[in-house]
């Protein structure tokens, strides 16, 4: 799987809110979106979802262009991860993960057993079959947002996108959400994914796209794209950043704001 953004531009009727973004994305690879609120991520990921319509550009997925899928095809492919959010009626986890099947079901098919036995296996993957009778709406945001992850994996998709999906969960779920994301990466799936913690990237990451109003969208590794410069630029503080080695002797890199009025010295 391959996934190409040309010259892409994404706003609304009257208003163009980024333009101009180029980069393609593999089959294992992480690439972070991050950037201030109001520069365009979300309308971005709406757009090659095809919530909204493009402004100019082309998405191309195999170099198919991806306006030539249905919609039933298109979700064969692509899944998407959103925030956590309640369902209206009270469905049982298993049953939420079964409607990620409904892509490969005939017209007014129901899951079958051998459809929710895969969900099952899709669950224990995730180390949270132990949820699977448990009222969605009574999950934690840890717990909901696997089920989330489960029922799109459910789709069989070569791309995962997802909306922030470390928002509104503590330090330990936010680590072990992005185990679980690297982890799907390893199994091969594509994964797009918007964060507002640089750490994230620098953690997971094999590209980032930093969106900001003065550049609109810079794209590449990791290490190029988020400097010290490039961060604070992009949401007015001032940020330092580091390098620490880990006990197994693995070098990270983690972005760390400060609130003096000075100026510190930001290299690494």
């Amino acid at each position: 799987m391959r996934l190409r953004i040309e010259d892409l531009a994404c706003g609304y009727p009257n208003k163009t809110l980024v333009e101009h973004i180029d980069f393609s994305l593999s089959e294992g690879e992480i690439v972070c979106v991050l950037g201030p609120n109001g520069v365009g991520k979300t309308t971005f990921f709406r757009t090659v979802l095809g919530f909204l319509p493009r402004k100019a550009g082309g998405i191309y997925l195999d170099d198919r262009e991806i306006s030539t899928f249905t919609t039933r095809q298109l979700a064969r492919e692509v899944a998407y991860v959103p925030q956590t959010k309640s369902p209206a009626f009270e469905f049982r986890v298993r049953e939420v993960v079964a409607m990620g099947c409904t892509p490969a079901l005939k017209p007014f098919a129901v899951p079958s057993q051998k459809d929710y036995l895969f969900c099952d296996e899709i669950l224990d993957r995730l180390k949270i079959l132990h949820l699977r009778d448990r009222i969605f709406n009574e999950l934690s945001g840890g717990e909901a947002q696997m089920v989330l992850i489960a029922r799109a994996l459910a789709q069989q998709p070569r791309l995962l996108m997802m909306d922030e999906p470390t928002s509104n969960l503590d330090f330990g779920n936010q680590v072990r959400m992005l185990q679980c994301i690297c982890q799907l990466a390893e199994d091969g799936i594509g994964i797009i994914m918007t964060t507002h913690f640089p750490d994230h990237a620098f953690l997971c990451s094999t590209k980032v796209a930093l969106f900001t109003q003065e550049k609109g969208c810079v794209y590449g590794d990791a290490d190029e794209v988020l400097t010290a410069q490039s961060l604070s630029e992009a949401y007015h503080v001032e940020v330092c950043l580091t390098r620490s080695v880990t006990p197994d002797g693995k070098t990270i890199k983690t972005c760390t704001p400060y609130l003096s009025a000075g100026h510190a010295d930001t290299s690494v």
